[in-house]
């Protein structure tokens, strides 16, 4: 574990290689390819994948999955790598939050756009939002617009007084021209 949370792929590879157990977590189930994602060590992540670490265990803290980490941690290789390899884009948290929502709560757009094509856009977390209520809520005017563009719904006046509640300006904006550009015609789903 500690190899993999300190990013010594050379360790890792190694101890691996002796017969360490690939899944084994720690008190609170953090395995070693969750502790690697959490630290962006891209060379571990894929060595342990190489070795059959599984890819959608979660922390019995909060049920935080690798890509989850990762996301959390605005580690876009390491997500890649993880999609590729077929993770379920859609696990989500105890509280409801998915990959997407983590990508979306920081802010950080090549995450979105990576997890985009594979997520549910109009899955809730346990307060009833979805990531572009969030993303709303956050003042994050290219996460709503991207997130509009992805097919994902909205209830306009709920989205307007949020955004306007919180003082986000350019989101409301984006909403206010979404009803134009999905006459036109710009939406992918």
């Amino acid at each position: 574990m500690a190899a993999s949370e300190n990013g010594r792929e050379g360790v890792v590879t190694m101890l691996l290689g002796l017969g360490a157990q690939v899944n084994k977590g720690d008190n609170n189930a953090m395995t070693p390819l969750i502790a690697a994602c959490r630290g962006g060590h891209l060379g571990c992540v894929r060595a342990l994948i190489k070795a059959g670490a599984k890819r959608n265990l979660y922390m019995s803290t909060d049920r935080s999955t690798a890509l989850i980490r990762a996301t959390r941690g605005r580690h876009v290789e390491c997500a890649q790598v993880l999609v590729n390899a077929g993770v379920d884009v859609n696990a989500f948290t105890r509280d409801g939050t998915t990959a997407l929502m983590a990508a979306i709560d920081a802010g950080h757009m090549a995450l979105v756009r990576l997890l985009i094509p594979e997520a549910k856009l109009n899955q809730f977390d346990s307060h009833g939002a979805t990531a572009l209520m969030r993303a709303v809520a956050r003042g994050n005017a290219e996460g709503v617009s991207t997130l509009l563009q992805a097919g994902a719904k909205v209830d306009l006046s709920k989205a307007m007084l949020l955004a306007l509640k919180h003082g986000h300006v350019a989101v409301a904006d984006v909403l206010g021209a979404w009803p134009k550009q999905r006459a036109g015609g710009t939406s992918r789903r």
